[in-house]
């Protein structure tokens, strides 16, 4: 059987690689989300440009 010191160690060096992986995905998922929000503001506005306003309160949500 392995040592008790080195499991505790080996879990402990386990722990902060899932922690790292964690922020990762969050900072990832983040991003992806900023980016979607962008491109519907774009399609939002393109829409505008092609179609008017339909009414002031889709302008003022884009502005």
């Amino acid at each position: 059987m392995t040592d008790p010191a080195n499991q505790i160690e080996a879990l402990r060096a386990a722990l902060v690689a899932a922690e790292a992986r964690a922020r990762s995905a969050e900072a990832r998922a983040s991003s992806a989300e900023a980016q979607i929000a962008h491109l519907k503001a774009t399609i939002a506005r393109m829409r505008q440009d092609r179609f008017g306003t339909s009414s002031k309160r889709s302008k003022r949500l884009l502005d």
